[in-house]
């Protein structure tokens, strides 16, 4: 009999045990739920201490009580939690809340035998795989949700939308959106307007889906879904190539809004409005200010480097190289920041090139002014500046520079398009022996010239093949050859480096070592080949140092 008691009061113990877990961990990711609700667009600190506190809550749960009958639910909690805080996060892009989120609701689907849960962890895959730009996953998720809750049904196929318009398959949107109908409350009616007008934006009626989004201001007048209404219809503004409507649209929210988040948004499509209007001071300032309210999400980033892009466009380098500075030391992953240092590393070069050119006189000169000119063609396109530049040394009779700006002329529309084949069948014939002809054979599909195996990449081949069999001397000879060739500059920098090793596995004079690093440290130093001289040349100081005694 005690025993017997004993056994039930033990048990009763744990039960309460794993639900006041389970408990806990709902209380917490509730109060978090409803903080976000009354503050959509600003995320607090303390956010974070109640989500982590459901998140350990519910793997408690799963993990001391693989049996108990909140389970499921703690599973569906646990994938519900993760997936606020990757959207409520303060550092960083969510990215693995996201995926661990992914994974607890697959888990509720493996689990479970309730459609109710298979639901609502289909719902939350969708938009854990949504953050994750996983759009097919999402759909795939998102289309199994059944009918059973209407308004859960109906939300599920405005995500699956959504998920659509990410996979560029604005078609599929548009079927879907033609079996649906404003319904389920306002705020649902008025989401079903925002993402009808994007749905229209994307098939190439942006003017159109302006106006629809704008409908949804008819079903509410504040809150998230009022805000995102505006901000879409800006988008579309903006699309439609109508910025001042844009503008419009944005100072209406301007006057109702204050979040730092809400206003980095606004703040950033008012830059792109501006900008497209032609006001770059105004544009300057927007994208500013967006970047200063916002400094760990990607609407900041994007920001910084809008208005480096303008900053270089006024020639205002120095700001502008700054600028891209600031954006890529931010902390996340976002792709704004990997563009910006991409940027920052070309736009470097570009006036490296360019003062060094104004500087230097002769050959030199002409080939900074090649490097720099293609530069500007990779940092602006073909515009007039570039081109002109490419005219100018063209002009410059120099066997191989003047033919690569006529080749460069030729391929980026800056001669007439029924010129194009002559102009380039002339560079081939002319310069036979070099890469730049072997380019153009590839590019008009005509047979390589029997000139072909002297051309100074296949020089540079047949080089180290006899590197490969020890034959050093036999290799630096090439090697030396190509170096003095009028076309080495095609392969320069690689054929430098072999020649180094040549030269140091012949134990050649010190000097003549030396001066393949010196030459790829001084003029190719961003090339792999630069970065190694560099690291040796640094490593030969080290050991020449004297000891201190």
């Amino acid at each position: 009999m005690c025993r017997s008691l004993l056994a039930a009061v033990i048990m009763l113990f744990a039960g309460c045990a794993y639900y006041n877990t389970f408990y806990n961990a709902r209380e917490s990711y509730e109060e978090a739920l409803e903080f976000a609700r009354e503050n959509p667009d600003d995320p607090a600190s303390h956010e974070k201490d109640l989500l982590d506190t459901a998140v350990e809550g519910a793997g408690r749960v799963l993990a001391r009580y693989p049996e108990s009958r909140w389970v499921d639910d703690a599973q569906l909690l646990l994938g519900d939690a993760l997936l606020l805080r990757g959207k409520r996060t303060l550092v960083g892009s969510g990215t693995s809340d996201f995926q661990q989120a992914m994974m607890s609701f697959s888990s509720v689907l493996v689990m479970t035998e309730s459609r109710d849960f298979k639901d609502r962890a289909r719902l939350g895959l969708g938009r854990a795989a949504m953050e994750l730009e996983r759009f097919n996953d999402a759909a795939a998720a998102l289309q199994q949700v059944s009918a059973d809750d209407r308004r859960r049904h109906a939300m599920s196929r405005l995500l699956l939308c959504e998920a659509y318009l990410g996979a560029a398959e604005p078609e599929m949107a548009a079927a879907i959106m033609d079996s649906l109908h404003p319904a389920g409350g306002d705020s649902l009616e008025a989401e079903y307007y925002i993402t009808g007008g994007r749905i229209l934006a994307a098939l190439g009626m942006p003017d159109s889906g302006a106006v629809v989004c704008l409908k949804a201001l008819e079903r509410v007048d504040r809150g998230e879904v009022y805000y995102r209404a505006l901000v879409s219809s800006a988008e579309c503004w903006i699309q439609a190539g109508q910025p001042d409507r844009a503008s419009f649209e944005l100072s209406r929210l301007l006057q109702g809004y204050r979040s730092d988040r809400e206003m980095a948004d606004i703040s950033l499509l008012k830059g792109r409005a501006d900008e497209m209007a032609g006001d770059t001071a105004a544009a300057l300032t927007a994208y500013l200010d967006a970047a200063e309210l916002d400094t760990y999400r990607e609407t900041g980033a994007e920001a910084l480097y809008r208005r480096a892009v303008l900053l270089e466009h006024a020639e205002r380098f120095d700001e502008a190289l700054e600028t891209l500075a600031d954006c890529y030391s931010r902390p996340g992953d976002f792709m704004w920041l990997r563009i910006s240092e991409n940027r920052h590393r070309d736009l470097e070069l570009y006036r490296s090139y360019s003062d060094s050119a104004q500087v230097t006189s002769g050959e030199m000169a002409l080939k900074l002014r090649l490097l720099a000119a293609e530069k500007r063609l990779d940092l602006y396109g073909p515009d007039r500046q570039t081109l002109e530049e490419f005219r100018e040394i063209a002009d410059e009779n120099h066997l191989l520079f003047s033919a690569m700006a006529q080749v460069l002329l030729a391929e980026n529309g800056g001669i007439p398009e029924d010129s194009v084949y002559n102009t380039l069948l002339s560079v081939a014939g002319n310069i036979p022996a070099s890469d730049l002809a072997g380019h153009i054979e590839e590019t008009l599909g005509l047979s390589p010239h029997p000139l072909h195996n002297t051309r100074p990449s296949a020089v540079l081949e047949e080089a180290w093949a006899l590197l490969e069999e020890k034959k050093w001397e036999e290799g630096w000879l090439a090697l030396n050859d190509l170096l003095n060739s009028p076309f080495s500059y095609e392969v320069r920098a690689e054929a430098l480096w072999a020649a180094y090793v040549a030269a140091e596995s012949a134990r050649m004079d010190g000097g003549t070592v030396d001066s393949y690093l010196e030459e790829l440290t001084e003029h190719y130093p961003d090339t792999p080949q630069g970065a190694e001289a560099a690291l040796r040349r640094a490593q030969g100081l080290e050991e020449e140092e004297p000891e201190e005694e």
